[in-house]
């Protein structure tokens, strides 16, 4: 892990609310918990500490942050790229969700080449994806980008993914007045896997993670980095408990999607295997979403 030791580190941060994400896992039998925040203009910072999560003070967290270089994170658009980029954006209404970088396996050894290279392909299959939309298909406006390098997409914000409305229990709540429809979900989030199938694309990475809710609890389906034409090679993709144990998924390939639909389906029907161990979530690594880090992430 590199990083620009003569950067001062961001004192804004005063509040575990402050930060984008947070992750927790061991090396060696040590643990360590990492932190990141990205700013506005593109600026990333990041911090390891050695310590469980609850025993880190906010104060911690913001001595150790530090800004991660440019080069390491964000990929260079290449010419003839063609990405929508957008120079000024007005969010006045937070109806905007700028996606950058995956920071949660940051500081491990996985080469920094291959997430630049991912999150330039998930750019470049939203722009085409753009042009054939589908209404569960998360809306795209367009890219951000500084000296050359792409450092957002914008995406239509949601307000909480499927795991997460099983999660907070917002399916037994009185807060939310629209009831999820299983049946009709299911139909939608097939529609939406036709329709990249029908594109000679295949998603593979479905999971209640990447599928976001609508106002009216229907399906918009996120998180593009591994999908890919059919036959392409895959940088990642697949996660345990929702993609074919038989099968590794280094190809982009529809029946990835196909056995993962039948794997959601199963899911929904038992709405509390979620407090049975959350199993293939995310990852193996336990990462605490923005949403998560305003809820549910308390401060030591």
């Amino acid at each position: 892990m590199a990083v620009l030791d003569n950067i001062t580190p961001p004192h804004d941060i005063q509040a575990y609310t402050d930060l984008d994400g947070a992750t927790g896992t061991e090396k060696d039998g040590v643990e360590y918990t990492t932190f990141w925040k990205f700013y506005p203009n593109g600026e990333a910072y990041f911090a390891q500490i050695f310590k469980p999560r609850l025993e880190i003070s906010i104060e911690e967290v913001r001595d150790a942050m530090r800004r991660i270089p440019d080069t390491e994170i964000y990929p260079e658009i290449p010419e003839g790229a063609n990405l929508k980029i957008v120079e000024t954006i007005d969010n006045t209404d937070g109806q905007l969700y700028i996606k950058r970088p995956s920071l949660n396996i940051y500081e491990t050894d996985y080469p920094h080449a291959l997430g630049r290279e991912v999150f330039l392909g998930e750019a470049q299959i939203m722009e085409q994806l753009s042009r054939i939309p589908h209404k569960n298909i998360v809306p795209y406006h367009g890219c951000q980008s500084r000296d050359g390098r792409l450092t957002g997409i914008l995406l239509r914000r949601h307000e909480y993914s499927l795991f997460e409305y099983f999660l907070w229990g917002l399916h037994k709540s009185s807060i939310t007045t629209t009831t999820l429809d299983a049946e009709r979900f299911m139909a939608e989030l097939e529609s939406a896997v036709t329709h990249l199938h029908a594109a000679g694309l295949a998603h593979n990475d479905l999971k209640p993670t990447n599928i976001l809710l609508d106002e009216q609890h229907m399906p918009v389906l996120i998180d593009f980095g591994s999908c890919r034409a059919f036959g392409a090679r895959l940088l990642e993709g697949g996660t345990p408990g929702w993609c074919d144990d038989e099968k590794l998924v280094t190809v982009s390939d529809k029946e990835h999607d196909r056995f993962a639909l039948e794997k959601i389906r199963e899911w929904i029907g038992d709405p509390d295997r979620q407090m049975r161990g959350r199993v293939g979530m995310s990852s193996s690594r336990p990462v605490y979403s923005e949403r998560m880090l305003h809820r549910y992430v308390p401060g030591p």
